[in-house]
C-alpha cells in the first residue's frame, strides 16, 4: 500500500486545474462525469462514451459500464448540465 501523494491531491483542488474554454469545447460544454460527478480530465483524460447517437463524457472506465447500464439517466445528467431540454 503506497501513501497518498499530496502534491497530486492538491494539483486536482486548484483552481489552474479548471476546464479551460478548449477543454469545454471539446467535451461539447459538460464539465463534469454524470455518475461520480468528478471534473472530467481530473483521473486523466475523459472518456467519450455514445448514447442515444449522442457523445458524453466519463471520467474513468468504471463510469463507462455505470453509464451503459442507465444510459438514460446519464443522458439526461448531461443534458442538464449544457443546459439542453429533453
Amino acid at each position: 500500500m503506497t501513501a497518498p501523494n499530496p502534491r497530486a491531491d492538491s494539483a486536482s483542488k486548484s483552481p489552474s486545474n479548471a476546464l479551460s474554454p478548449l477543454a469545454q469545447a471539446r467535451y461539447g460544454g459538460q464539465k463534469t462525469c454524470p455518475i461520480s460527478g468528478e471534473p472530467l480530465g481530473s483521473m486523466g483524460s475523459a472518456i467519450p462514451v455514445t448514447v442515444q447517437g449522442q457523445t458524453i463524457y466519463v471520467c474513468c472506465r468504471g463510469c463507462v459500464a455505470k453509464v451503459q447500464r442507465d444510459p438514460d439517466g446519464s443522458l439526461h445528467k448531461v443534458k442538464t448540465e449544457r443546459g439542453e431540454q429533453g
